[in-house]
């Protein structure tokens, strides 16, 4: 289990607003060189509009977390996105959006299967969670979630590999996300 603690990650600025990198695979990879086999992210976008960043060979999902977002996808697509709604599309679409949001995002190049799940945690209840996947994240959306007994807060990220089941556990209702990573099989 690799846990980092919201004040360990790395925000940057882009042209539309800041960006903070949760987990990069592999972790000496680079999202500059996109030399990366997966990436998760926050960000804000601070513009009315934006243009998303051509990334031909990726995967992308987009999750917003707060904030409406009106997302083009030129010959292919359009929808819009409310609070835990996802839009999964192709990094060398040309793609466009409306809205200021925060979001959350999950990046793989063509060897990885992802998916991004949002789980309500009902307020003083143990929740069981099982998972067959390589990866397994969790991104704390409230305060105070607690997973297997360790004690998380709000904006912390937790990355397990090869968990098969784990508790969750909050004292108030709570948010989180869920991140499953899958190579396939070649």
């Amino acid at each position: 289990m690799k846990i980092i603690n919201k004040h360990e990650q790395k925000t940057t600025l882009w042209s539309g607003g800041k960006t903070t990198e949760l987990f990069i695979y592999p972790e000496d990879s680079s999202y500059a060189e996109r030399n990366f086999q997966f990436r998760i992210s926050t960000a804000t976008v601070e513009t009315e509009t934006s243009e998303f960043t051509h990334l031909p060979g990726f995967k992308r999902h987009l999750m917003i977390l707060d904030g409406e977002l009106k997302i083009y996808h030129k010959h292919h697509h359009q929808k819009t996105l409310y609070q835990f709604d996802v839009d999964e599309f192709m990094g060398n679409w040309e793609t466009t959006a409306q809205g200021k949001v925060v979001d959350f995002n999950l990046m793989h190049n063509e060897n990885w299967k992802g998916k991004l799940v949002v789980i309500q945690l009902e307020k003083n209840k143990i929740h069981t969670l099982s998972t067959d996947s390589d990866f397994t994240a969790f991104y704390i959306l409230n305060e105070s979630v607690n997973i297997d007994n360790l004690e998380f807060q709000k904006g912390d990220f937790i990355i397990t590999t090869h968990k098969k089941s784990c508790s969750i556990f909050s004292q108030e209702k709570a948010n989180i996300i869920i991140i499953n990573l899958n190579p396939l099989k070649l």
